[in-house]
């Protein structure tokens, strides 16, 4: 007996994208492409988010045993799955489920995801966005005239904010050993 695999009419990303919030009733419908039998959807994220799929929407936005049927998500233990860049391009399996978890954690980026849901696969192309952390203050720390190393011991640096650069001028006869 060959089993028959019936393409969902449609097919929703869920979650917390685009503003979207958590609500059985809200999804991001997905283009489907006949030809190679994928759903595709395009996501532009400034910041981490999480996602699901759904073949079907809520009546209202707690129906969630009113999809439990039809969601889909990551193929974990129950547990989130936190995206990361090597899983850039690779097919990663999905599973019907109507439980908690599940979600993919995706950062900061831009990705076109692709749902083939007669192997239950997804892909995620494009590029995570990488997060840069400006320090509010800097210290220099190590063996500077009467300052030695020590974890509680440093000084300041000064911050040029026009240029985005910390600064430390000191004059010494001596070898420096210094860190920041």
């Amino acid at each position: 007996i060959t089993p028959v695999i019936v393409e969902p009419d449609d097919l929703y990303v869920m979650g917390t994208l685009e503003g979207q919030a958590w609500e059985a009733n809200a999804g991001k419908k997905m283009s489907y492409d006949a030809e190679n039998k994928v759903y595709t959807y395009a996501i532009e994220n400034p910041e981490e988010i999480q996602i699901a799929f759904t073949t079907k929407l809520g009546a209202n936005k707690d129906d969630w045993d009113g999809i439990a049927a039809y969601r889909w998500g990551a193929d974990t233990d129950g547990n989130d799955f936190v995206f990361e860049s090597q899983y850039l391009g690779q097919e990663l399996s999905l599973v019907q489920t109507g439980e908690p978890g599940h979600a993919f954690v995706l950062p900061a980026g831009n990705y076109a995801v692709s749902v083939n849901m007669e192997t239950h696969k997804v892909t995620f192309a494009g590029e995570i966005t990488p997060v840069i952390v400006e320090p509010d203050e800097a210290y220099i720390m190590g063996v500077i005239g009467e300052q030695q190393w020590a974890a509680n011991a440093g000084t300041k640096m000064a911050y040029d904010a026009e240029n985005k650069v910390y600064t430390y001028s000191v004059e010494s006869e001596n070898a420096l050993q210094i860190a920041f």
